[in-house]
């Protein structure tokens, strides 16, 4: 939890929630500050960032995801679904998704 890597190929950057601060010497650190403190802290869910001064894509899966106490569920599923953008200055755009029904 908590790492970040850089992909030369994809020229991405790809992280995972799990710690509230990077490093300072990081060069995602204040970017990391931006998003909201329970996306900093859930090792259940990953971001991807293209520059290390634009925005986070933020993958999740729509599921509540179990508290550290109660009983986990089936194994999440392999694949992540965009649920939000956040910008460099904190502003966050959150997408919800209907599990059932005519727009699902």
């Amino acid at each position: 939890p908590g790492e970040i890597s850089y992909s030369r190929s994809e020229s991405f950057w790809l992280a995972r929630g799990g710690v509230l601060k990077q490093h300072k010497g990081h060069p995602l650190a204040r970017l990391w500050r931006a998003l909201p403190e329970a996306v900093r802290l859930s090792p259940h869910t990953y971001m991807m960032a293209v520059s290390t001064t634009g925005q986070w894509l933020i993958l999740g899966w729509p599921e509540r995801v179990p508290e550290a106490d109660e009983v986990p569920p089936p194994e999440p599923p392999a694949y992540r679904v965009l649920t939000g953008v956040v910008d460099g200055f904190g502003r966050s755009l959150i997408f919800h998704r209907e599990a059932a029904g005519e727009l699902a």
